[in-house]
């Protein structure tokens, strides 16, 4: 909701496309949501931004191997940085920027199969609760930009997260 407020324009066509398809529905169905193509590309762009977990489980190599120029000796832990596959320049234009749109028109998925995307890991030790998170936050986020007109009461930018 945080990024969805710091971009009302976003924010503003989320709620266009919640609201013409559930139309005067008073509840967000299953089928209005497998319609709702922006809706899912906030959601992505969201887990990219923020992943939940920025540091995956650790996993220990098994072999020795080769990975971009570094050598993982056998036994070593690896630990997957989501985080910083989320914000990296070579995979995303403006990694740094928060558009939804990236995702319209992209088969990006985080299934485990596009390793630029990887907010619940990948594989068979890919989080088992995945698909639930996901309807759970589509059902969630599509009801509340139904329902309720979101606004911040005062100037974001205004305020900064340094001491003084």
């Amino acid at each position: 909701m945080t990024e969805l407020l710091r971009n009302p324009t976003v924010m503003q066509n989320l709620q266009n496309e919640v609201r013409e398809i559930a139309k005067d529905s008073s509840n967000i169905t299953e089928y209005d949501l497998e319609r709702m193509h922006y809706l899912k590309a906030v959601i992505k762009e969201t887990l990219r931004y923020h992943p939940p977990v920025p540091l995956l489980v650790p996993r220990v190599a098994s072999k020795d191997v080769k990975i971009k120029g570094y050598d993982v000796a056998a036994g070593n832990v690896v630990m997957i940085n989501a985080w910083a596959i989320g914000r990296d320049s070579v995979s995303w234009n403006e990694p740094e920027e928060f558009k939804p749109e990236i995702f319209l028109n992209s088969s990006i998925d985080f299934k485990g199969l596009n390793f630029e995307l990887v907010p619940f890991g990948m594989g068979r030790r890919a989080c088992p609760g995945a698909a639930f998170a996901v309807a759970t936050i589509e059902f969630v986020l599509a009801s509340l930009v139904q329902k309720f007109d979101w606004k911040l009461g005062f100037d974001l930018f205004a305020y900064t997260m340094f001491e003084s």
